[in-house]
């Protein structure tokens, strides 16, 4: 019989979901901003390579993520695994979150900070099964 999902479900719900599309927003709205014609006068080359290096890491992010609900996860070490190669993303993306300027910054650092605390409650979901 169908029932409807307790408080708890609706929460975890709220919480993932609200995550991810922060998340997600944020790389959309990185790679605008990447992709601008302006952006060449706003940062200096170095500053623009190691923003583009922790674009690229958060976007591996966010496709290992959507890949832990491919068939693949149902094996707990490629999830365990999943979530290590996902940690070294976090390592490259954060420091290089710095180099981007003004709200820009933010929205790579809650992209990639975002992206691990829901990988993470995922993966010991997925362990947990």
């Amino acid at each position: 019989m169908w029932s409807l999902p307790g408080i708890q479900d609706l929460v975890e719900i709220v919480l993932v979901g609200g995550a991810l599309a922060v998340s997600l927003t944020g790389l959309v709205c990185l790679w605008e901003q990447r992709t601008r014609r302006n952006w060449g006068g706003a940062l200096t080359i170095s500053r623009r390579f190691f923003a583009t290096v922790g674009l690229f890491a958060a976007t591996g992010q966010a496709m290992l993520f959507i890949a832990i609900w491919t068939p693949l996860s149902r094996s707990p070490q490629w999830v365990i695994s999943n979530f290590e190669l996902a940690s070294g993303f976090v390592l490259i993306s954060i420091p290089c979150a710095f180099f981007w300027t003004g709200k820009f910054r933010w929205w790579a650092l809650g992209t990639s900070v975002c992206l691990e605390a829901v990988t993470f409650l995922v993966t010991l979901g997925a362990i947990a099964r």
